[in-house]
């Protein structure tokens, strides 16, 4: 009896191991294609929408979307991102 139990944990164990990591199972790292950068304000929410990269001397585009959560916006509403190179420590 004591030899089937043994047999019987072995099945278990070895039974519910995870099978092993191949080149073609191996789960990859993506980033999404966009950070939504959501700032809440008194009356709704502006969402600047920003990539990992932007290539050098293309305009870039980058959504921004307001919502508002009373009153009213008018328009027309135009938005300038303007960024700098910020030195790394």
């Amino acid at each position: 009896m004591t030899r089937a139990w043994v047999v019987a944990v072995l099945l278990v164990v070895f039974g519910c191991t995870a099978p092993a990591v191949t080149p073609q199972n191996r789960p990859t790292l993506t980033r999404p294609a966009l950070i939504v950068v959501p700032t809440s304000l008194g009356s709704g929410r502006v969402d600047v929408s920003v990539a990992h990269a932007y290539t050098l001397g293309v305009a870039a585009n980058i959504p921004i979307s307001v919502r508002t959560t009373r009153g009213m916006i008018t328009g027309p509403l135009a938005a300038r991102v303007v960024a700098t190179r910020q030195p790394r420590p």
